[in-house]
């Protein structure tokens, strides 16, 4: 059943570390299949393993990544004095959140009374 399919937690640092090394997807969860005796003792399909993979590829940020967005946002506010934007930095100084509004957001929600959000 797929709501019962997991990865281990040992797995998923493995998966993270080997990705960030560079190493390919189809490699990485190969490398996972032998250490855990094959495919069959994985405790999830090998797609659940690239999704993973796929999944915390998205969420990583590259160094400078916070300050080009930053830059972009702050260039798009002087262009335009009604668009806003705000970034939660934690105390590493890693970004956490990002909030921005644009102008025809704005124009739409006083049209239609609903937000968008994602």
């Amino acid at each position: 059943m797929p709501a019962h399919r997991q990865l281990r937690v040992n797995s998923r640092r493995q998966l993270e570390a080997n990705d960030i090394v560079g190493l390919r997807p189809c490699k990485n969860v190969r490398l996972c299949e032998v250490q855990c005796g094959g495919p069959q003792n994985l405790g999830c399909l090998t797609k659940d393993y690239r999704n993973y993979i796929e999944e915390r590829r998205r969420l990583r940020l590259g160094e400078g990544d916070p300050e080009a967005i930053r830059q972009m946002f702050a260039r798009l506010q002087l262009n335009d004095p009604n668009f806003f934007y705000l970034m939660d930095i934690d105390s590493k100084g890693r970004l956490r959140n990002v909030l921005w509004i644009h102008p025809r957001s704005r124009a739409a929600y006083e049209e239609f009374h609903d937000v968008v959000s994602f």
